[in-house]
């Protein structure tokens, strides 16, 4: 059964509204998750564009000049709310950008008389934010959740390929592209767009529910639960791949004397800086979550001992540089690092645990041997019948 396109619209138009609504109630409830406002935003402004389409003669200039800049600003909105999701900050400059984009757009499609411009014109300013939106989601930071936000990005990749495919037949002159539809065919490209807005706002839904659900509140790293989980499937795929993986398990040295000396929010403050200094200490693909008080855990794919350690003494005296004084107490925070890695030559361990123990010996190693250092242990895989072979990394050997 086909509806008629104004039915459809103004359906979709009352989806946008409600979809804004439960995004902004959910932003309210969740204060520190600031995509919902823009993705909230967002689906109104789309509302707002379907709602002049519905109208009589909306069809017309200039108020379908209106619908596409709405459009065009929500593609924008949609790049800014993944941008908000990344924890960056969205500058005047790229919020202007993005405003002036849609009204450049909607002003030049406006003045052209002929549609294959007019489509060009709209396809690339969509291309431009969608693919923008599917490339930062593709990024999967290191203590981002992974699975929602590929889904997301492949849906975004998609919706972009389409339009590039139609940018591209604007720029060959291809006008069998932008012949006038039929009916029928604007209603099916209309049901087949509200189910992909559905989709997509169910999918950013699910990317908070799943941060929330897998993050350290304090840090925005990930929890031990998420982290042991992804750290599983790392070693499956370095198992059946025959690549290396390091784990380093790291604590902040002397921690329970800053809260004594300076108290808890000073406490708060050096976890959160250290966890800024971690991420910045990452390769591509790496993995970090809060392990349980003041120990990180860090998982490293394709990562051989030499490389764990250069990772493990850059991540020491960075930490060493800016943990000397935060919120302007002397807190001369240091890390004591160990770590442990599985070889493709080495019998491979049943689960991560395995790693993570031999880690946390290592770790007591370099506690013991005066703490801010390096300590490297042989992988559990490598000797499973006699005592580990713990190797010190001096400090001063590494510089």
């Amino acid at each position: 059964m086909i509806f008629d396109p104004t039915t459809i619209i103004v359906t979709a138009s009352a989806l946008g509204v409600v979809m804004g609504c439960v995004q902004w109630l959910a932003w309210l409830h969740v204060r520190s998750e600031g995509s919902l406002a823009i993705w909230a935003a967002t689906n109104v402004t789309f509302a707002v564009g379907l709602a002049i389409m519905a109208t009589p003669g909306g069809a017309s200039q200039p108020l379908f000049a209106g619908v596409n800049f709405c459009f065009l600003l929500g593609t924008g909105m949609t790049y800014l709310g993944m941008r908000a999701f990344d924890r960056d900050r969205n500058s005047r400059w790229l919020i202007a950008l993005v405003i002036a984009s849609a009204a450049i757009a909607a002003v030049l499609m406006m003045q052209s008389k002929s549609a294959m411009v007019r489509g060009g014109i709209f396809s690339f300013v969509t291309v431009i934010w969608m693919g923008a939106s599917a490339w930062r989601l593709a990024r999967v930071p290191p203590t981002g959740p992974a699975f929602s936000r590929l889904g997301v990005a492949l849906f975004l990749s998609i919706f972009s390929a389409l339009h590039l495919a139609r940018l591209v037949a604007a720029v060959m002159g291809i006008s069998a592209f932008f012949a006038a539809p039929l009916a029928e065919q604007i209603s099916v490209t209309l049901m087949i767009s509200v189910v992909c807005g559905v989709g997509l706002n169910y999918g950013a839904l699910f990317m908070v529910l799943d941060r929330l659900a897998s993050s350290d509140e304090l840090t925005g790293l990930s929890n031990r639960r998420a982290l042991l989980r992804r750290g599983q499937d790392l070693l499956a795929q370095a198992t059946s791949q025959g690549r290396a993986l390091s784990v380093l398990l790291v604590d902040l040295d002397h921690f329970k004397q800053v809260n004594d000396r300076f108290g808890h929010r000073v406490g708060d403050i050096v976890l959160e800086t250290f966890a800024q200094v971690a991420r910045t200490s990452l390769r591509p693909g790496d993995v970090i979550g809060r392990y349980g008080g003041e120990e990180f855990c860090f998982i490293l794919p394709r990562a051989r001992t030499l490389d764990a350690v250069a990772i493990a003494e850059r991540l020491r005296v960075r930490t060493q540089e800016r943990l000397a004084t935060v919120a302007g107490h002397p807190t001369q925070v240091t890390v004591a690092i160990g770590l442990a890695t599985f070889e493709p030559d080495d019998v491979p361990p049943e689960t991560i645990d395995a790693l993570i123990d031999a880690a946390d010996r290592a770790l007591y190693a370099a506690k013991d041997g005066g703490r801010n250092r390096v300590v490297a242990a042989p992988s559990p895989g490598r000797h499973r019948s006699g005592p580990p072979l713990d190797t010190t990394i001096q400090p001063s050997a590494m510089r």
